[in-house]
């Protein structure tokens, strides 16, 4: 309990700040005010309640409570966590460290037919090293499109949404790409021939159409995160996953000799 003279310090003042504030001073709810809670209730008047609270702070300072000064302080709003419904993938997120939030994280699931996927669609050349690379911007970008036309059948989605592709052909999330391409009858064959093989090699989901595939697991939110040697990619949980544990190849880490940085996978 407070005591002694800075106790009737802060007690004093703190008179005068209800007087000020609330009382019976002009505007407030005693008499001589103009009406209930015309002034004396801080909560109806933000500037009026961080008046109270700054005079109330320097009452505390000037008594000698700096632990009730501190106490007094504004609290600072709670920052909300952001969420793939509010993220809208700026290109330098990766670069500053925050997540970039995906809608085709499914995309893994082609883990192991990249090679000839890219391979079939002539997008692949050695580097100096030998090193199979996607390399220029027209091969990068029928690379990435391509890929999302595997998701749901487009070559026209915005660039923040094609991250998850851009990293599957070793490209940085920054690196720019055609806004979209046109496939010819041989892109599409392409494709429809990996989206088949995934489902002839997936037992269990044999008797699948191709838009069933693709609705239920290649359409997928997913969150990725830059880390110092990978990137992360978590994905969204759905009941019908427990198919996903059937899938007979290796999902949890991709990696290929063009890729900059594996991508590890928590589905």
């Amino acid at each position: 309990m407070l005591a002694g003279p800075r106790a009737s310090t802060l007690r004093a003042g703190a008179g005068r700040l209800v007087a000020g504030f609330g009382g019976d001073g002009p505007g407030g709810d005693g008499p001589g005010g103009d009406g209930p809670g015309a002034r004396g209730n801080p909560d109806a008047d933000p500037a009026t309640a961080a008046r109270v609270l700054a005079r109330a702070r320097d009452l505390a300072r000037d008594g000698g409570y700096a632990g009730l000064s501190v106490l007094l302080q504004p609290r600072q709003p709670r920052r909300q966590p952001r969420s793939p419904g509010r993220s809208r993938n700026r290109m330098d997120d990766a670069e500053t460290g925050e997540p970039l939030y995906v809608d085709n994280a499914g995309l893994i699931l082609f883990n192991p037919f990249l090679p000839l996927f890219l391979e079939r669609l002539g997008l692949l050349a050695p580097d100096e090293d030998g090193v199979p690379r996607v390399t220029g911007t027209e091969a990068a970008s029928r690379a990435v499109h391509l890929m999302q036309y595997l998701v749901d059948g487009r070559c026209d989605r915005p660039e923040p949404q094609l991250v998850l592709n851009k990293l599957l052909c070793g490209l940085a999330p920054s690196e720019p790409v055609l806004r979209a391409i046109e496939p010819d009858e041989a892109d599409r064959a392409v494709c429809d021939g990996v989206i088949q093989a995934v489902i002839d090699n997936w037992t269990i989901i044999r008797n699948t159409s191709p838009a069933g595939l693709r609705e239920t697991f290649l359409q997928r939110e997913g969150r990725l995160q830059r880390d110092a040697d990978r990137w992360t990619l978590q994905i969204q949980r759905k009941t019908v996953d427990i198919l996903a544990d059937q899938i007979p190849w290796n999902r949890s880490v991709v990696y290929h000799r063009w890729m900059t940085a594996p991508i590890h996978v928590v589905w």
